[in-house]
């Protein structure tokens, strides 16, 4: 009777000690998944990185000002620039974020800028201008067209903005008319082998300033 007793609490331990690795090894993964980086290592990774959370920390070089949606961290060189977007818990972004090193924690997600999408947003535009030219007809001597007083379609600062639907999900914080936008994405994407452009952002879950 002994024997048994002894053999069961033996096994017990042995349960309970084979346990403790398996336990500390699902943290060290959980862990390992959370992957820290620069912008300019990020850029190397491309599409690697997607649908992985990450906690990135670069220097923002702007804010859209248009409900402050996003923000872009600029990396060692112009097309190292990466989008943040607010996630569910974040509202906005502060334009004081401008020029402060932000560490942002976050999901990759990526869009592929091709040609079908580029004849999408140009046929959004050029229906958007011919309402606009009907509406400039409609006001009878012009006034109320925009002009001189502040563009809808401007931001306070004065930048042309693209209030597409497909323009506003390409938007790199450029802020250039987006026909513009448009005719230099096609250009990119004929010297491009992938056939398309990939449009990287990481959907903020959590920002700080770097002390």
């Amino acid at each position: 009777m002994r024997k048994i007793v002894l053999l069961a609490a033996i096994a017990v331990a042995f349960a309970a000690c084979n346990s403790k690795p398996a336990d500390t090894k699902e943290t060290k993964k959980e862990t390992a998944e959370v992957m820290k980086v620069s912008v300019d290592q990020f850029f190397e990774k491309g599409e690697e990185m997607v649908g992985k959370t990450i906690i990135v920390e670069g220097t923002v070089d702007h804010v859209c000002k248009h409900g402050g949606k996003r923000m872009f961290l600029q990396g060692s060189t112009p097309e190292n620039r990466l989008k943040v977007t607010t996630g569910d818990d974040i509202a906005s972004f502060d334009v004081a974020f401008e020029g402060n090193t932000m560490i942002v924690e976050g999901t990759v997600e990526m869009m592929k800028m091709d040609a079908e999408y580029l004849d999408n947003w140009e046929a959004e535009l050029k229906e958007s201008a011919e309402k606009d030219v009907e509406h400039a007809k409609g006001s009878g001597d012009g006034m109320g067209s925009g002009e001189g007083d502040g563009h809808e379609h401007g931001e306070a600062d004065g930048h042309e903005h693209d209030n597409s639907s497909l323009g506003e999900k390409a938007d790199m914080g450029e802020h250039i008319p987006g026909m513009e936008k448009v005719m230099k994405y096609r250009e990119e994407i004929k010297t491009n082998e992938k056939g398309y452009i990939p449009i990287f952002s990481v959907v903020a879950a959590k920002v700080e300033t770097k002390k």
